[in-house]
């Protein structure tokens, strides 16, 4: 694993750089670091290959989306 990259004129930078730290410093890989770490770092490399920070590309809105609609009546019924 590796630090996120300083490209992009990301906001959250400072904040992956901590949480990141402990895993770049063990020389930790997707195979040893935390399942949650992993799962969240691939999504905000993906972020930064699209620059999101640049452009507000979001390559999952459209699945985000249609989740958060089916959850509505779920929502509803609680």
């Amino acid at each position: 694993l590796t630090h996120v990259p300083e490209a992009g004129g990301a906001p959250d930078l400072a904040e992956w750089r901590a949480i990141m730290a402990p895993h770049v410093d063990a020389g930790d890989t997707w195979l040893s670091a935390p399942w949650a770490v992993t799962e969240f770092y691939v999504y905000r490399r993906i972020a930064a290959l699209l620059r999101y920070f640049q452009n507000g590309f979001d390559p999952f809105s459209k699945a985000k989306r249609a989740g958060l609609e089916s959850a509505v009546g779920s929502l509803d019924a609680l």
